[in-house]
């Protein structure tokens, strides 16, 4: 967790900060539990977070076994007007109160892209 915080504080890696606040609970099973909220001197614009922050999938070629195990656990399917049948959407509208503000943004795909297939 400091080398964390160090990366924000002192290598300003998202720009100057202000301050911060660090707090760590316990979990039932012994792990621990972070939260931390820097406030920075500068806000960040979306699409400069978007340059930072993306998912690049493991080279199917190279490890097959990882690739099928993030394939099968982290990829989600399509949402939107794609598929409706998302957890998301109840009778065609997204509902859990997403904000308006962000039902049509998505991450943009950066790194190896392949196709991915439904298991």
């Amino acid at each position: 967790m400091k080398k964390f915080i160090k990366l924000f504080t002192k290598d300003e890696i998202f720009g100057k900060v202000k301050c911060y606040m660090a707090s760590v609970e316990w979990q039932k099973r012994g792990l621990p539990h972070c939260r931390l909220l820097f406030w920075l001197e500068r806000k960040i614009q979306p699409d400069e977070i978007d340059s930072f922050i993306f998912a690049e999938l493991p080279n199917q070629q190279n490890d097959p076994i990882l690739y099928d195990i993030v394939n099968k656990n982290m990829v989600h399917g399509p949402c939107g007007e794609h598929n409706f049948n998302s957890t998301m959407y109840e009778k065609r509208y997204l509902h859990k109160k997403v904000p308006s503000t962000f039902r049509q943004r998505y991450p943009k795909r950066r790194g190896r892209i392949s196709s991915l297939s439904s298991s």
